[in-house]
């Protein structure tokens, strides 16, 4: 992703009609930190809701917080 979601990554998956997204990180060695996860409900467009990109950006500062606080090699 672009931007202050730069590290995030998003997968993004079809399944019975409807597109299920996941948002996740792998910048904490040893560790995935899934952001956020949905069920798109826009038929049009294809870019992230202002409000949904500010709470995954929140939980993405706080994971990068959690992880400087793990002692090193305590995966």
């Amino acid at each position: 992703m672009k931007g202050r979601l730069r590290g995030i990554i998003e997968l993004a998956a079809d399944a019975e009609g409807a597109t299920y997204r996941v948002y996740y990180t792998l910048k904490c060695p040893g560790f995935v930190y899934v952001l956020y996860s949905q069920k798109k409900k826009s038929k049009r467009g294809i870019g992230i809701p202002k409000h949904e990109q500010d709470l995954i950006a929140q939980r993405f500062q706080n994971a990068l917080a959690d992880c400087r606080q793990r002692p090193p090699g305590h995966e």
